[in-house]
């Protein structure tokens, strides 16, 4: 698992996409934001055929915490996650010890957050 926090507008969201082909209507790739996603989520039905998932927005969850780590105990053999959000330092804080590695966008003028992959 990996977090990827930082304040608005520095490119979390892209740099997750651009990791699952750059298409936000990608099987993998759930904003929290969009009420379908959250309806998906909710109900655990995760695309069994994909080894990454992306949690855009998730700390919008009040129960955010708790939701992730039943999500990564029942499925880290299969799924890898890739976890946005602007509230970095409440992601920094609640994300739990031994669950992952943690990352920040910092903003700087005129420079976006770019993709490990690009």
């Amino acid at each position: 698992m990996v977090l990827i926090g930082g304040p608005r507008q520095v490119g979390k969201t892209t740099v997750a996409l651009d990791i699952l082909g750059g298409d936000e209507g990608h099987p993998a790739s759930f904003n929290w934001d969009y009420a379908d996603d959250r309806r998906i989520l909710l109900a655990g039905a995760l695309p069994p055929d994909q080894p990454l998932v992306v949690l855009d927005e998730i700390h919008k969850y009040k129960q955010w915490r708790n939701f992730i780590k039943g999500l990564y105990d029942k499925k880290k053999s299969r799924i890898s996650f890739l976890i946005t959000g602007s509230a970095w330092m409440q992601l920094r804080r609640s994300a739990g010890a031994g669950y992952g590695c943690c990352c920040t966008c910092s903003p700087r003028p005129g420079v976006r957050c770019k993709s490990p992959m690009t």
